[in-house]
């Protein structure tokens, strides 16, 4: 009896204690959570991007999503808005369905599924044709859909609490891709991503203006094909010796006019085109990938560990004889075996240590020059002076991002397909110049990694592969289980 009353004791004490570690590893894992993303692409870890607008809010957002209770989108929607709630306490959000609550609906004026975000007395509407984007497929119709959202609800949220719009001004008149262009050499999808992160997208004409319009935060030649003329070459002179922000991208075999300006800040653009046989897309030396040099236009792509391809390059690298103060680094480089081949006219381009550049190769470089202006206050105390002048200098200056290749930012790799992208490793490309124009904007809070489309693909069964997807599920799993235990029962009622 005693023996019996302590086994009942010690199972007591074992199940209070079993019980006891339960709760005490629920509450130490409620407070520290940890968490893991295994859904393909990281369907549910957030960019950096977002998360970094996130954290700097500093005025509540509000998003209302309209849609059917039960459905994909919903459930899809609800997932991610969760995280955005989940990241920053500023940022509220609320599942409607319009059926249900059509009050509600009427009152934000909304007719069609999609999500409304409210910041004070501004809202903004992300449609369906924003979240989901849908593509033509050439081999069977209409591709599936990709799952665009976290792109569309993060430039909502900028659009909404931005205190500033920058305009960034890109140059025409000498061939150059056009910023809001369709075509495969144009730029219309980094103009659309840069429109997003709430700068204002213009154009200018050098020719015509005679100068860089105050308003322009930053300028951009992107692929000019045509000689700039001298008059423009003195304006562009000018406004960079002012503090002005400039991106070039040079075509190989390409003479623009730009290079002895570029020169003069330590930039050396080479009359060549790079060949790298030890890292390049398929079967084509002409197109490498280059090594990304450390720099803070490039660092986010070096910890996410992101490519980028170019489809026939020059070389373009820190020539070590710029103007004082001026500090030139290099962005992108190929590897040991790449060089600059100078014989643009050769069939069988061999490297000729006598003429050809020698690798690795530079193909992008940026130069910054931070100015310091006059201090034309003479009554001031000399260290306030010498400190309102260093605090200038660190706020003004001059910034340049040369590349020797116009087509990685274009629609022709950008817009392309997210698997063929990742083939030629160009997953890259657009993060590349994006970060490249904030940095010379002075936004280097937007040098991250942007959101991936999200593949979204349902399963598709045909009538046979359903019967036997029933059959096997319904029918003979059960049955061999049913199997299975019969043969334990029989094998133990035998013994």
């Amino acid at each position: 009896m005693k023996k019996r009353s302590l086994n009942r004791i010690n199972s007591a004490v074992l199940t209070f204690l079993a019980v006891g570690i339960a709760f005490m590893a629920y509450y130490v894992a409620a407070r520290n959570p940890v968490r893991k993303d295994f859904s393909e692409m990281g369907l549910n870890t957030l960019s950096d991007k977002t998360t970094a607008v996130l954290r700097t809010l500093e005025t509540d957002v509000e998003a209302k999503a309209f849609f059917e209770t039960g459905s994909i989108p919903a459930s899809m929607i609800e997932d991610i808005l969760k995280e955005y709630a989940r990241v920053s306490p500023k940022f509220m959000f609320e599942m409607i369905d319009p059926a249900a609550r059509p009050a509600e609906a009427r009152k934000l004026n909304v007719s069609d599924y999609g999500v409304v975000f409210i910041a004070g007395d501004k809202k903004k509407n992300v449609g369906m044709q924003d979240i989901f984007k849908f593509s033509y497929d050439p081999y069977g119709g209409e591709a599936p859909p990709e799952f665009t959202g976290e792109q569309a609800f993060t430039n909502a949220i900028i659009a909404l609490t931005s205190k500033e719009q920058k305009t960034l001004c890109f140059l025409e008149g000498h061939g150059e891709g056009g910023i809001d262009g369709s075509g495969g050499g144009d730029y219309g999808a980094v103009g659309g991503m840069l429109e997003g992160e709430n700068f204002v997208v213009k154009t200018i004409n050098l020719a015509v203006e005679k100068k860089v319009p105050g308003e322009c935060s930053a300028i951009g030649a992107l692929g000019p094909q045509k000689m700039f003329l001298q008059p423009e070459i003195e304006v562009l002179k000018g406004y960079l010796s002012n503090g002005g922000r400039a991106i070039f991208l040079l075509e190989p075999a390409r003479e623009t006019g730009l290079e002895q300006l570029l020169a003069e800040w330590g930039v050396s653009v080479g009359n060549d085109v790079v060949i790298d046989p030890g890292r390049f897309f398929g079967e084509d030396p002409l197109a490498p990938i280059p090594e990304l040099m450390p720099h803070e236009i490039t660092s986010k792509l070096l910890e996410s560990r992101l490519t980028v391809t170019l489809q026939g390059a020059r070389s373009v690298s820190p020539s070590g004889s710029a103007q004082d103060g001026v500090e030139v680094a290099s962005l992108l480089k190929t590897t040991s075996k790449g060089w600059g081949e100078t014989d643009l006219k050769t069939a069988r381009p061999a490297f000729d240590a006598a003429a050809d550049l020698e690798g690795p190769v530079s193909i992008g470089a940026a130069a910054e020059k931070r100015l310091v202006p006059k201090n034309d206050a003479q009554d001031s105390d000399a260290d306030q002076a010498e400190e309102d002048a260093a605090e200038s200098a660190s706020e003004i200056s001059t910034r340049i991002v040369v590349f020797g290749d116009a087509d990685f930012p274009s629609n022709s790799l950008v817009s392309m397909d997210g698997i063929i992208k990742q083939l030629m490793g160009g997953t890259g490309n657009a993060d590349l110049f994006m970060n490249a124009t904030a940095w010379l904007a002075g936004e280097e809070d937007m040098i991250v990694i942007r959101p991936r489309p999200v593949d979204f693909r349902p399963l598709e069964m045909t009538a046979q592969q359903r019967g036997s997807l029933f059959i096997i599920c319904v029918a003979l799993i059960p049955l061999a289980l049913a199997a299975a235990g019969a043969w334990i029962w029989f094998r133990r009622r035998s013994k």
